[in-house]
């Protein structure tokens, strides 16, 4: 037996499995305990208002006495469901019986209980409860109901003003109104303080009372002049700011909901004072304008300073809103169209634009940041449309052109000035696509207006959009590429302008020309499959509309900025498309991988759609982009065969060159399918085309006259010959069918009204044509037999 002091010796049965089993079981009573703790925490946070005190939080020391632990306390059960409960855990192992009796008896384990959600985690979706469901309609209820009985009050104010509107003094009428408005703003906001709980009889009272603030001022101006307008506008905007610190005092947006309507009824009457005292009318708009900045100002402050409030995120949307009304209703037309007053009044048309972008940058910050992601943007687009109307109504008001072309880029340098500050400031992915979409399409309406008012400032519109387009490209949208293309095509509009409008076009095109492979640089890959064909589709738009562009927008306008005679002019134009086309396609613009930085970098010269780098062709058919690419080539050609019937001789040469340039590049992309029947005929059409076209041209002669009928027989001979020489017998039967066209016609009509000598020459030649296509047809006939003869023995074998 071992020593006792030795610590290797085995130990007595049961001497430490006792306490073993004790602290297991203490540390599982711990975790039932902690459990249900937290179970119970997350419950009362998920059912309490978020002003109420949290649970009792978890005290370790209670739970860590081993000696009879008392039970904790059930939390009380929220008044709102629970959430369904986790599948309950299996039971755990039965212990052996022989360990059973020494295990001390511990009570039965607590129900289970639903497991806390973890943070950011999603709830899960379950229909809403019915007290939910009661409690939005209440708030909808409750907020309209608020609204109407504010209505109807107002409206029994001005109904009783109405009936004894010549029994009561007019002080009184006034003072009475004024008194009652004060007396219910003061009650609504000591309500809202002292009780929170009835902030919507609060804002119901506030509201009412800076309702008949207004309406006493207003009565007031009516009232035979007893408040004179300056001071009623001095007033009402007073009262407005009034209102707005008191929504921020009981966090009542509805309070400020009532200051900007009551600051558009303020806009509004001293518009309407202008209207009826043209010679106020720059004083009235220059406190329209002044009231705007101190509303925009305010809402700013209170948006910054409000963050626990609510709904504080809507106070630069409400800034936005009266500014925005200021700039409609300005009463613009007398200072504009005056020649003193108009350059201030020019200026404070461009302060209201500018503060409109500044306040709608500040609200979109916010609308962000508190989670309305939905509505980012769509402000954008709301300030950019009241932007093009008011720059419209400047426009029409101002005189003088040059006042006119300072409008226009002065609002376009707004513009701009906003798209630079979202590009440089930091800001998360996926909020700059929709503000610099929004401030595209107003700079597009903006530069359309400045094109109509002066069109020598294309270029200075195109570095304008340009910016916002490479924003998008670098925020992921692939559609800008194809817009920068759509840009340099666009050029065209100016086309028809003197020659400083078109170089000025010149140099928007190529603006928006080298902005498209640049967008393609930016652009980040594509993260989804499912986006990757969208995008491919847009870089391939983009390659076609700058080719495009090459091709058409800028042959064009090179050609309106020669100095030589019209048919000169247009043979320039011709001959520039025909070398733009070719040097395409040897880019590759037609094929199927084409986008526009590829190509400005070079690295898709020769290849071709369809065809592989040894000049293979991969499908058994032309694809779509052979087809097309041959289809554009062709029409080029037959665009400089239809210039050249109209040029003088040197130019006529330089557009039949182009044409055959064109037609051998078509040819080419057609060339690896030469041996199909359509294919070969399409080909052949096209040459034959050019070539007789070419010769009309040239030489004056009528199609039915004997010189074509001889060149139609030589183009069936040698497409006859180069049938066989490639072995397409689709191109031998064209060739046989020209033939026989040119002989019958030489024989039947031609000859007839030729002399005697001029008959047999004729016929002698085509008989000799004849005679020696045959002997080709003979040849040709007896080799493809030996050829069969020779294949049939080597099948067959020795023994055959």
């Amino acid at each position: 037996m071992p020593r006792p002091d030795n610590p290797y010796a085995p130990r007595q049965p049961g001497e430490d499995l006792t306490e073993v089993l004790r602290r297991l079981d203490l540390m599982e009573r711990k975790l039932d305990w902690i459990a249900r703790r937290v179970a119970a925490l997350a419950h009362v946070e998920d059912a309490a208002p978020a002003h109420d005190p949290p649970a009792v939080p978890f005290e370790p020391a209670a739970a860590a006495e081993p000696a009879e632990p008392a039970a904790p306390a059930e939390p009380a059960e929220p008044a709102e469901p629970a959430e369904p409960a986790e599948p309950a855990e299996p039971a755990p192992a039965q212990p052996r019986p022989e360990l059973a009796a020494l295990a001390p008896a511990r009570p039965a384990p607590p129900q289970p209980r639903p497991a806390p959600r973890a943070p950011g985690a999603a709830p899960p979706a379950a229909t809403p409860a019915p007290r939910e469901r009661t409690r939005s309609e209440g708030n909808i209820g409750r907020y309209l109901l608020s609204a109407a009985a504010t209505l109807l009050i107002v409206l029994a104010a001005v109904s009783l003003v109405a009936l004894t509107w010549d029994s009561i003094p007019d002080g009184v009428k006034i003072g009475s109104l004024a008194l009652a408005a004060l007396a219910l703003a003061g009650a609504g906001t000591r309500l809202a303080v002292a009780r929170p709980g009835q902030r919507v009889a609060a804002a119901t009272l506030t509201g009412t009372g800076g309702a008949l603030g207004f309406v006493a001022v207003i009565s007031g101006v009516l009232l035979d002049g007893l408040v004179p307008v300056r001071p009623a506008f001095g007033l009402m905007a007073l009262w407005g700011l009034v209102l707005l610190l008191l929504s921020r005092l009981t966090r009542q947006v509805f309070t400020a909901v009532v200051s900007m309507v009551g600051a558009l009824v303020t806009m509004g009457f001293a518009s309407l004072h202008a209207l009826a005292h043209p010679e106020l009318a720059f004083a009235e708009w220059l406190l329209i304008d002044l009231y705007a900045l101190v509303l925009a100002v305010a809402c700013a402050l209170l948006a910054g300073t409000a963050r626990r409030m609510p709904r504080a995120v809507w106070y630069p949307v409400i800034g936005v809103t009266t500014t925005a009304f200021a700039a409609l209703v300005a009463p613009s037309q007398g200072p504009l169209g005056s020649t003193d007053l108009a350059p201030a009044a020019l200026g404070l048309v461009v302060a209201t634009i500018a503060l409109l972008h500044a306040q709608v940058l500040q609200a979109d910050a916010l609308l962000w940041n508190h989670g309305r992601r939905g509505a980012v943007g769509w402000d954008w687009a709301a300030v950019q449309g009241v932007t093009a109307v008011v720059t419209v109504m400047s426009l029409g008001r101002l005189t003088a052109p040059g006042q006119r072309t300072a409008a226009a880029l002065l609002v376009l340098a707004v513009q701009i000035v906003a798209s630079a500050v979202i590009l440089l400031v930091r800001w998360p992915r996926g909020r700059r696509p929709g503000p610099l979409a929004a401030l595209l399409g107003g700079m597009a309406l903006v530069g359309a207006m400045l094109l109509v008012v002066e069109a020598r400032t294309a270029v200075l519109i195109a570095l304008a959009v340009a910016l916002p387009v490479w924003g998008l490209a670098r925020e992921g949208a692939a559609w800008a590429v194809p817009l920068a293309g759509a840009g340099a095509v666009a050029t065209l509009l100016a086309s028809n302008r003197d020659r400083p409008a078109l170089a000025s076009a010149l140099a928007a095109g190529l603006v928006m020309l080298a902005v498209s492979p640049l967008c393609e640089a930016v652009l980040p890959d594509a993260d989804q499959q499912r986006h990757r064909p969208a995008r491919r589709a847009a870089l391939r738009a983009g390659a076609w509309l700058d080719g495009a562009a090459l091709a058409v927008a800028f042959p064009v306008l090179i050609a309106g900025l020669t100095p030589w005679a019209p048919d000169a002019a247009r043979a320039t134009g011709a001959a520039l498309m025909s070398a733009a086309l070719a040097g395409l396609s040897g880019l590759g613009l037609f094929h199927p991988g084409a986008s526009p930085l590829p190509l400005a970098r070079g690295a898709m010269i020769g290849r071709r759609p369809g065809v592989d780098a040894a000049g293979r062709a991969l499908a058994p058919a032309p694809p779509a982009g052979t087809i097309v690419g041959a289809a554009v080539l062709a029409v080029g050609a037959l665009v400089d065969l239809l210039a050249a019937g109209s040029a003088r001789l040197v130019p006529a040469l330089a557009l039949i060159a182009a044409a055959a340039v064109l037609t051998v590049t078509a040819d080419r992309l057609l060339l690896p399918w030469i041996r199909r029947a359509g294919t070969a005929l399409a080909a052949a059409g096209l040459n034959s085309l050019v070539l007789w076209w070419s010769i009309v041209a040239l030489t004056d002669a009528r199609v039915s006259s004997v010189v074509m009928t001889v060149v139609v027989l030589g183009t069936g001979a040698a497409g006859i010959l180069l049938g066989f020489a490639i072995g397409a017998t689709a191109l031998r039967h064209y060739g046989l069918a020209l033939v026989l066209v040119a002989v019958i016609k030489l024989a039947a009509f031609d000859v007839v009204a030729q002399s005697s000598l001029t008959r047999i020459l004729a016929l002698l030649a085509g008989g000799v044509v004849c005679f020696g296509l045959s002997l080709a047809y003979n040849r040709a006939a007896t080799d493809a037999e030996r050829t069969r003869e020779h294949d049939a023995g080597r099948r067959g074998g020795p023994g055959s």
